[in-house]
């Protein structure tokens, strides 16, 4: 009965630290440095900023988008928007690689790309 109980001890210890290293692998972050905040509007990309580059940015491009986007100490947030509902202020501040607030009014995406991403979101992989 020891037995038994010992080899359901050392399981449930070899389950937490395989838990622990597939979090680990999951949930690490690139490097800061080759990180990009990409803006898009209407599908197109419309700006690239450096995350590392703290700084407010006014964007009035196309459709008359009122936002403020801030990049602050590795993160980025939309401080303004002149929409009705501001659900891209209330989504709060990303940081990490594919991370995107939303603004659905202005048709507004603002991600986080990696530094070697080449636009390998829009190619679609086929096998005929």
């Amino acid at each position: 009965m020891k037995r038994k109980y010992l080899a359901d001890i050392l399981l449930i210890i070899f389950l937490i630290i395989l838990t622990i290293l597939i979090s680990i692998f999951i949930y690490r972050e690139p490097a800061s440095d080759d990180l990009q905040v990409e803006v898009c509007v209407d599908g197109e990309v419309i700006k690239t900023y450096p995350l590392k580059k703290d700084s407010d940015y006014y964007m009035e491009d196309k459709l008359s988008i009122g936002n403020t986007l801030v990049i602050d100490g590795g993160f980025v947030y939309i401080k303004d928007a002149n929409c009705n509902d501001e659900l891209c202020v209330k989504q709060g501040r990303i940081k990490r690689a594919n991370e995107s607030i939303i603004c659905l009014p202005h048709k507004l995406v603002v991600r986080i790309t990696s530094g070697d991403d080449s636009g390998s979101d829009d190619e679609l992989d086929v096998i005929q």
